[in-house]
């Protein structure tokens, strides 16, 4: 795309290449080009804002400069590189402004990604690190030799560099989940449609597809990325097909709606050589939530494989948005023992990737804890989970309230009803909408203290409305919750000495529980069974 315009491109990165007669080597301007993004000033400046978040911060500033420092290295490298394979007349011109036109896209991501980092405020810095780590590879530039598109006709080559630019930066804006990302996005998509020139128009859709589809936005999502798709296929652009059909798959299973074409767009992706990968194990990893969805385990896994495989076959860092495929594994993992060993290996990778305690790194901890299988190491994982999400997170409040829930039952089972009742109480606290999870805290903390009369009829009442409206609910995580208000209502039960009715809830129990995939309801059912055995 960046190959655009030769001559605003090469004028673009004159201060390398400028004074050839008189300077030794034309090529070593690198540095120099990049000074207004990064340098020594702007670490600073960076490193003081985020020592002012506190330990958190702190903690975090060491890798992410580290991570940037290689970033722009990698840059001025490649920039350097290029120049001189040119002056070596190994590239030809159209190849070589080829090359220059994705440095330019990737100092653009750079250049975001710090302004975004050193101006975020607390409660987005976790999303501000994903940006600056979501970087394009600038090492990879070379892989847009192989690009097979149409130039642009010569009237608007001048004029496509600065919204290939907005594109650029409108795509760090949405992983950092910035408000002007949305705004940025339209601009670009509006800009581009004006040009007239079919790749770029398709790419600011994809891009403005990708911000809606993170907002929630699902009809806008669906339209903008339908949009990318065709304008990707009539220029050619199999790799912009690739992606652009991938998140159109994921946007439709939002809604649950069938998207036609995969095989052909599986055809298409194995053409799109090394420098598809990404799109690849994103169309793979969303194939496998569709074969999910259609409760074919076997059919996910195949394609997750496939994913994973891909990403294994990358060189340099991966794309940290494809670390849903190894959390996905975990879930169609046919053994107890295999889903445990790789959601350890999630957390190992997420951590070095993103440090301790970022919030990714806390999601894929909650993933290993419900996959560990020994009761007491499953709480001492969900305690320390739930300890970082509070020290350093407190304002993901939803997330707090959901750990402790999950650390709630564990002491429930281990039969430490003071902890448990303890972890709900801090799990009523969830400021979501629905907070289905938090009702059901709600309700078995009431029914701990309503040991007879009014008070015990009236939790029972609202334990039996609750499960009249989830307990066969098309979304399966709401039953998964009704599993826990059945449980709630048996021990309610059994506490006031009704064994028959404690019977009845533990088997609706186990009804709504068979209705789920077993992963997801191992260690319950073995807990419902116990009971009903007793």
């Amino acid at each position: 795309l960046g190959a655009a315009a030769v001559a605003t491109a090469a004028a673009a990165f004159a201060l390398g290449r400028s004074g050839a007669a008189s300077a030794p080597d034309p090529c070593t301007g690198g540095e120099a080009e990049l000074v207004a993004v990064w340098s020594p000033q702007r670490v600073a400046t960076i490193q003081h804002h985020l020592e002012t978040m506190g330990g958190y911060g702190r903690e975090q500033a060491p890798g992410v400069l580290r991570d940037l420092g290689q970033a722009a290295r990698g840059w001025t490298e490649s920039y350097q590189q290029a120049c001189s394979a040119h002056q070596r007349a190994e590239l030809t011109s159209e190849l070589y402004q080829r090359r220059l036109g994705c440095l330019v896209r990737t100092k653009v991501a750079l250049g975001t990604a710090i302004e975004v980092l050193g101006q975020t405020r607390r409660d987005g810095l976790d999303n501000a690190l994903l940006a600056a780590r979501s970087l394009p590879d600038a090492t990879l530039c070379a892989q847009e030799d192989a690009t097979q598109l149409a130039p642009p006709p010569a009237a608007i080559a001048a004029r496509l560099p600065p919204v290939i630019a907005s594109i650029e930066r409108a795509r760090i804006l949405a992983v950092a989940v910035h408000p002007d990302a949305a705004a940025v996005a339209a601009a670009a998509a509006r800009d581009a449609a004006h040009l007239g020139y079919a790749p770029v128009a398709a790419r600011a859709q994809l891009v403005l597809g990708r911000v809606e589809a993170g907002l929630a936005r699902w009809d806008p999502a669906e339209v903008a990325l339908g949009k990318a798709l065709e304008g990707a296929v009539e220029a050619g652009d199999d790799r912009g097909a690739v992606e652009a059909f991938a998140r159109l798959l994921w946007v439709a299973s939002r809604r649950d709606r069938p998207v036609d074409g995969a095989s052909i767009i599986e055809l298409v992706a194995r053409r799109t050589g090394p420098a598809g990968a990404f799109g690849r194990a994103l169309l793979y990893n969303n194939l496998a939530t569709r074969q999910l969805a259609r409760a074919d385990r076997a059919g996910a896994r195949r394609y997750l494989e496939a994913a994973q495989a891909e990403i294994a076959a990358q060189r340099g860092p991966v794309d940290l948005e494809l670390v849903s495929v190894a959390q996905n594994l975990v879930l169609v993992a046919e053994r107890a023992q295999e889903r445990e060993r790789l959601a350890s290996a999630v957390v190992e990778a997420t951590a070095r990737a993103l440090g301790e305690h970022h919030v990714k790194t806390l999601v894929a901890r909650v993933l290993e804890a419900n996959e560990t299988a020994d009761l007491g190491l499953a709480r001492q994982r969900f305690a320390a989970t739930c300890d970082s999400y509070q020290r350093h997170h407190p304002h993901l409040a939803t997330a707090v309230a959901n750990c402790f829930y999950r650390l709630a039952w564990l002491a429930d089972e281990a039969g430490d009803l003071a902890a448990a009742t303890e972890a709900m109480r801090r799990a009523i606290s969830d400021p979501s909408p629905e907070r289905l999870q938090a009702k059901v805290a709600e309700l078995y903390v009431a029914a701990r203290s309503a040991t007879a009369g009014a008070a015990a009829l009236q939790v029972q009442q609202a334990l039996q409305g609750f499960l009249d409206e989830h307990a066969d609910d098309k979304e399966f995580w709401k039953r998964l919750v009704a599993v826990d208000a059945a449980i709630t209502f048996a021990q309610a039960l059994t506490a006031l000495g009704d064994a028959r009715g404690a019977q009845r809830q533990w088997q609706r129990a186990l009804t709504i529980a068979a209705s789920l995939d077993p992963p997801l309801v191992q260690r319950r059912l073995a807990r419902i069974r116990g009971a009903l055995a007793d």
